[in-house]
């Protein structure tokens, strides 16, 4: 066995840290329902409401690196009905980069989509608690993490249109919320699935306007298990998707509209929603954000349902602390059919409502 000197090993002990970067985020929440819970919130309050996690990179090589990010999550009283772990390991990928416009990851990493899926639990860069609901949903039919590749290629990166182009491949785990019979009683459960044969693609184009930006992608997969395929058996589905990103100092607008087709259009599912923001004074900032999202069923001839699944209206404040925090306060009023009681789209539509308090940090 060779001893290496002290002064060797410091130098190894300093070569190995300043290849190390380790970050993370932390919100705590507490949030209440009006007279149906939702989200997890129940109608006398919840403080399980928390999302936390620690990011670490490791430079193998300038353009080579390895990332890990290990994660917590609460959804309240979800958390059974999906059985969430205390801890989770949310990214473990390689990332190569080919020069300073060509990108690609191998492990399980986060989905190129839309605004908000690479950064949805980082609170600090959300105007309110959480990513758009609707679209990117959580805890269930969340498509989050992809276990496989992501290319990325920045086309005239110099010229008045630069383009960030994405393509993907590989498989992801979701779940499935629905009302599923147990001897003979129905009952809310949670069903786990897979998206097998993945493929996309996401296109963002960067206009000469500074923080104005608009794009859109696709993407197909065949899903097996869940609550769907037992109604309507072995399909496929195929998702698309377009967004607009107006981000600048002192205001914001993005908007977000995605289709879900399956089973040859026995699912059809249209969710969007938009959102503004506006920097009153330093350090506050007041947001709106509607909401919506329609479904489609014909599980069977002669038996099919339109249902406006779910509207929300959000309305909220934050304020930007010392330290890289921010305090958030928000209320939605709410109508439809996505509440923890899971009710019949064939009935009629729910009224609820909920209110959110929250304290986000980065470091």
């Amino acid at each position: 066995m060779v001893s290496v000197p002290r002064s060797g090993r410091a130098q190894l002990d300093s070569t190995f840290l300043s290849r190390l970067s380790i970050h993370g985020y932390l919100t705590l929440g507490y949030g209440i329902s009006g007279a149906e819970p939702q989200l997890g919130l129940p109608t006398d309050g919840s403080v399980d409401y928390d999302r936390a996690a620690l990011l670490g990179q490791f430079a193998l090589a300038s353009h080579s690196h390895l990332v890990v990010q290990v994660a917590h999550r609460d959804l309240g009283t979800e958390n059974s009905l999906f059985n969430e772990p205390t801890f989770i390991l949310d990214w473990a990928y390689f990332e190569q980069r080919f020069g300073d416009n060509t990108r690609l990851r191998v492990g399980q990493e986060p989905l190129p989509i839309g605004i908000y899926n690479e950064i949805r639990y980082v609170g600090t860069l959300l105007p309110f608690y959480r990513a758009p609901y609707t679209t990117y949903s959580e805890g269930s039919y969340t498509q989050e993490n992809l276990q496989g590749l992501v290319f990325t290629q920045t086309i005239e990166p110099h010229g008045m249109f630069p383009v960030d182009f994405n393509a993907w491949a590989g498989q992801y785990n979701y779940a499935e919320k629905g009302t599923v019979t147990v001897n003979g009683a129905s009952t809310t459960a949670s069903v786990p699935a897979t998206a097998h044969n993945v493929v996309g693609s996401w296109i963002w184009v960067r206009t000469p306007l500074d923080g104005f930006r608009f794009g859109g992608g696709i993407m197909h997969y065949v899903p097996e298990g869940g609550v769907t395929e037992q109604v309507l058996g072995k399909s496929d589905e195929t998702d698309s998707y377009a967004s607009v990103d107006a981000t600048f100092d002192r205001f914001q607008v993005r908007s977000e509209l995605s289709h879900a087709l399956r089973s040859g259009g026995k699912l059809n599912s249209t969710q969007g929603y938009a959102q503004v923001g506006v920097k009153v004074i330093d350090p506050l900032t007041l947001n709106a954000q509607l909401e919506l999202q329609h479904v489609h069923y014909a599980v069977a001839p002669g038996y099919a349902a339109n249902a406006d699944l779910q509207h929300d209206f959000g309305f909220g404040a934050d304020v930007a602390l010392p330290w890289s925090a921010v305090f958030k306060l928000e209320g939605h009023a709410t109508r439809g059919y996505d509440y923890d009681t899971n009710p019949s789209v064939f009935g009629p539509p729910t009224k609820g409502s909920y209110g959110i308090a929250s304290l986000a940090f980065i470091f």
